[in-house]
């Protein structure tokens, strides 16, 4: 039987992930993985945004003065935006592969 632990985790995966808590595993959950050249999309505040990745980084690294935390198993994605050019970093649950269903 799961701990108040795993409930408090899985009920904040599914209520983040936007999936149903039946379908949550508690550490066996699918990561996406991206490569350079994937084109995504992504929300901020602007909107829908999409453009391409250009680099994974799978260690910590300093973007715009702060430090971004990554991993082998948990890599962020630098994307250049379609319309403006502009860099942005990421994680892959901030990401959509664009045609995905």
């Amino acid at each position: 039987m799961p701990n108040s632990g795993d409930r408090h985790i899985s009920t904040f995966l599914a209520c983040h992930y936007g999936e149903p808590r039946s379908n949550i595993e508690v550490g066996k959950i699918m990561i996406k993985r991206f490569q350079i050249g994937d084109h995504v999309s992504w929300n901020s505040e602007a909107g829908r945004v999409s453009g391409v990745i250009i680099s994974i980084h799978t260690s910590d690294f300093v973007y715009k003065g702060h430090i971004h935390h990554a991993s082998e198993d948990d890599p962020q994605y630098e994307i250049k935006s379609d319309k403006t050019d502009h860099i942005a970093a990421h994680k892959a649950g901030a990401l959509h592969l664009i045609g995905e269903i």
